[in-house]
Parts: C-alpha cells; sequence; structure tokens
C-alpha cells in the first residue's frame, strides 16, 4: 500500500475570490507556470529523443565511444589551464554541434543558462581583490580602513583585479566547455543507448538501475502533473483569485502523488512481466567501427596534445 506523506493528507479549505473585470492580474499565473514548466521538461526530454536520430557526425558514432568521448573531455578540460587552449576547445565544440545538426541557438542558450548557475554566480568573488590580490581593473569602494567579514580579510579599498578576471575567465570557461560537451552527448545519444554503453564499460548495475528508473519517475510525475493541470485549468472558466489558485494546486498534490506512484507502480509490473529481474541486458549494440576508432583516437590525441603544451609550457 502507498504510504502517503502527512502533509498531502492536510485538507484546508479553499475560498473562491471572483477577479473583478477591470483587475489586470495575470490570470492563472501559477497554473500557467506549473504548465510551462512541466510542458518545458516534457518537450526537451522529447527532443533530444528526435535529436539523437538526426544525420549528424556525432549520432553515427557508436554510444561508447561518445561516452569514452565524455570522461576523456571533461577530464582533459580540467588539466588544461590555458585560456587560449580553452577558447580553442570551445570552438572545436562548436563545430561539433554544428556538424551534429543541432539548434545552435536553443542549445547554447540551456548551456549559458547552466553556466551562469554552476559557473558566473560561485566564481563572483574571486574578481575582487579580497580574494584575488592584483593590478586594480576597476576600483568600486575606497574606504579609510579595513575589516574582516567571516573568514576574508576585506582591504580599505575594494576592486576587481586583472588576476581575478584571469583565474575567474579560466574556471568559467572550463565550465562552459564541460557542460557543452555533457550536453551535446547527451542530444545525440538516446538515454537508453547511454545506459547500455555505461553497462558495457562496466558501470555498476545498481546505478545504472536507480538512474534508469529514476529517469521513469521524472516523466511520469511530470507528465502526470501536466495533464492534472491541464484539465483543472480547463474547468476555471472564469479569473479567480491567485491566492485561491493556490490552494487549489496544493491540494491537488495528493491526486497528482496517488496518480503518478499507480502508474510507476503499473509501469513495473510492466517490466516484470517481460521478464525484468534486476539486472540490464545489453541486447542489441552497435559494433565498433573503422569511423569509430578513427574519431576517438583523434580526440584523445587533440586533447592530449593540449594538454601536454599547456602543461610543459605552463601556459596560463
Amino acid at each position: 500500500m502507498t504510504e502517503i506523506p502527512s502533509f498531502l493528507l492536510i485538507n484546508n479549505p479553499v475560498t473562491l475570490h471572483e477577479v473583478k473585470k477591470n483587475d489586470k492580474k495575470f490570470r492563472f499565473s501559477f497554473i500557467e507556470q506549473t504548465l510551462n514548466s512541466s510542458g518545458k521538461f516534457i518537450s526537451t526530454t522529447v527532443f533530444q529523443y528526435h535529436s539523437a536520430l538526426f544525420k549528424g557526425i556525432l549520432q553515427q558514432l557508436n554510444p561508447v565511444v561518445k561516452l569514452l568521448m565524455l570522461l576523456v573531455g571533461t577530464t582533459g578540460i580540467a588539466l588544461i589551464h590555458s585560456v587560449l587552449f580553452q577558447l580553442i576547445l570551445s570552438f572545436l565544440i562548436f563545430l561539433l554541434v554544428a556538424f551534429s545538426k543541432l539548434r545552435l541557438r536553443s542549445f547554447y542558450k540551456r548551456v549559458l543558462t547552466l553556466v551562469l548557475i554552476f559557473g558566473i554566480i560561485p566564481t563572483l568573488p574571486i574578481y575582487f581583490n579580497w580574494i584575488t590580490p592584483g593590478k586594480p581593473a576597476l576600483e568600486l569602494i575606497k574606504s579609510g580602513c579595513s575589516f574582516n567579514f567571516w573568514i576574508y580579510h576585506v582591504p580599505n579599498s575594494l576592486y576587481i583585479s586583472y588576476e581575478g578576471i584571469h583565474h575567474a575567465l579560466r574556471l568559467e570557461i572550463k565550465v562552459l566547455n564541460s557542460l557543452a560537451l555533457s550536453l551535446l552527448i547527451i542530444h545525440t545519444t538516446q538515454f537508453v543507448d547511454i545506459v547500455k554503453a555505461a553497462s558495457r564499460l562496466k558501470a555498476p548495475a545498481i546505478f545504472l538501475l536507480i538512474i534508469t528508473l529514476s529517469h521513469k519517475l521524472i516523466f511520469i510525475f511530470t507528465k502526470v502533473l501536466e495533464d492534472s493541470f491541464l484539465g483543472l485549468k480547463s474547468r476555471w472558466w472564469r479569473k479567480i483569485d491567485e491566492n485561491a489558485s493556490r490552494q487549489i494546486v496544493g491540494n491537488r498534490f495528493l491526486l497528482v502523488f496517488n496518480k503518478t506512484w499507480h502508474r510507476y507502480d503499473q509501469t513495473y509490473k510492466a517490466m516484470i512481466a517481460r521478464g525484468f529481474n534486476g539486472t540490464i541486458e545489453h541486447g542489441y549494440q552497435k559494433q565498433l567501427n573503422r569511423l569509430d576508432i578513427l574519431f576517438l583516437l583523434l580526440f584523445i590525441v587533440v586533447l592530449s596534445t593540449a594538454v601536454t603544451i599547456s602543461n610543459v609550457f605552463q601556459l596560463y
């Protein structure tokens, strides 16, 4: 029997307040945002499935080769400390995206959004001289005394240093290249092929099983959530107060939780009925051909050359 969280069993009475016709409030803002978010997730998943079927250069490669490219590529990007070589890698990744026939605008919009979250925001303190002392590039604050903030010593003048810009830019480009390469492999390889390739590379079976079932659960939950909210929105033919809409949506989560769990349970039972016993079978796998081996070797040679030159000559 499904164990329902206690907070979903709380029954909150909802009072509907009709909004006046001349009120310029956004209609169904909370419902619209939920529908848009869940719809974007589903459309992104479907687009990744279709983009893996495009007739691009990476789509023709074996999934094992692409997974090895991801592992070798992220390691090489982390070892290259030269901004110039990182920019060259960015250009090469851009060429791979273009030759894979992906939508450049939507692809890099997603990449830059992740770079902003995981690259730019965490590295903002590095720009300032109280983290990275050096030659001033832009003076911000000049006070008569210095002080200590948490574990940092803030000097009497606060400015952005050239050394801070260099160090932060180097980290941000590394994050950009790593995310771009990762999303490129994901967009050019179907999810089931990634799991099979990881299994062939001797990844732990329990790890792959958790990833597969989690992916199923998230997709089912998102689809049930979108269907439930779309049906709820279609019954509201008048404008209502936004606070009331939030209460109604909150109460609907019990139904969404039950539906998701029931459909997920039915999916698992269907897997058992088709012979699933806890192990992941490879099934049909593409064999490595000459193109796969040559492309992988070329990728490793280019990356190894960049790492060697960057570290031997200490290019930063």
